[in-house]
């Protein structure tokens, strides 16, 4: 059997025998070390794609990442750095191709991965990348979309992101087909929902605080309760409505929180569809300070949804058992 080079694993850098007392950043007060650590090693936007070595279309500030090379004081201070790591804490990691996510976790140690909180994943790249033929977009585009999502189990397993708070998941990459007859776009279609359907069910048990979905072109003006509603123009077949459930398994129960406080939350701006699932204390604190409790008490009457809303995760139990249905 042929045998493959190993991957190049996370390099394990000695802790520090010099104090570095002659180093006037490290002589600051803890305050103000603060400060220039959390100034130099955040951004104001997301960080795309960290892994790879690319100009962005809109340019942002670099990160001060030579910061911790300076010396292995300040490179072992910095991760636990009071109150938290700034680099890894308060950055939101975009990544537009799941094989770089992976490739980025591999590379950092295990208590750098637990502190990663915020992460957005998009599949940009099946857009840009795959050709623009007509036939075979219709052959071929859905199935390797499916392929695609199907990638997210990165998330768990060796390279599993302990900490992980908030997740993003953009179905943004493909083009609104014109066509919706089943031999034509409409089997597309169908394979892309099942693509969003698979990377949702595979994010089980991750203990997330905030599960965000944020549909592309054309997402249907109907109940959000099912992952046709991100690609339009397909009736809402009753076996898809696990789809929601799968989406709350992903978010809470862990370390014991229950998994019943919930609220889902939903927009449209235009045919534009946000869908998420999030902790009501988390969305309290860190979302939305002003929200009070749910838009809607009940579920409406024929699911007949309004463009935006809230309802508490009690309200959709009934909902989430469509999951043993589809299982």
């Amino acid at each position: 059997m042929p045998r493959y080079p190993r991957r190049r694993t996370a390099a394990q850098i000695p802790l520090p025998t010099n104090l570095q007392l002659q180093s006037p950043l490290l002589r600051l007060p803890t305050e103000i070390q603060q400060i220039i650590f959390t100034y130099a090693l955040t951004a104001p936007g997301p960080v795309i794609n960290p892994a790879l070595q690319q100009e962005l279309e809109t340019p942002v500030r670099s990160l001060g990442t030579a910061l911790p090379r300076t010396c292995r004081k300040i490179y072992h201070t910095i991760p636990f750095f009071p109150p938290a790591a700034p680099l890894y804490l308060f950055t939101e990691f975009h990544f537009t191709h799941l094989s770089d996510l992976g490739d980025f976790l591999y590379m950092l140690p295990r208590r750098r991965r637990a502190l990663i909180r915020d992460v957005t994943l998009s599949d940009d790249v099946l857009h840009r990348c795959y050709p623009a033929v007509e036939d075979w977009k219709r052959d071929h585009f859905g199935q390797r979309y499916q392929d695609y999502w199907g990638g997210i189990t990165v998330l768990k397993g060796r390279t599993k992101l302990s900490g992980l708070q908030v997740l993003t998941l953009q179905f943004r990459g493909w083009e609104e087909p014109a066509d919706d007859s089943w031999d034509g776009a409409g089997w597309m279609r169908y394979s892309i929902a099942m693509g969003i359907r698979t990377a949702v069910r595979r994010l089980a048990d991750l203990g997330l605080q905030r599960l965000l979905l944020v549909a592309g072109r054309a997402s249907a003006g109907v109940k959000p309760w099912s992952s046709v509603n991100f690609v339009g123009g397909l009736e809402d077949i009753y076996r898809y409505r696990g789809f929601l459930a799968f989406a709350g398994d992903a978010v809470g129960g862990k370390d014991g929180e229950p998994r019943g406080d919930k609220v889902i939350r939903w927009t449209r701006v235009g045919n534009f569809l946000n869908l998420e699932v999030v902790m009501e204390r988390y969305l309290v604190r860190n979302v939305d300070r002003h929200w009070t409790g749910p838009s809607l008490s009940a579920i409406p009457a024929e699911l007949g949804w309004p463009d935006r809303g809230s309802l508490a995760w009690s309200t959709t139990y009934e909902l989430a058992r469509y999951k043993r249905i589809t299982q």
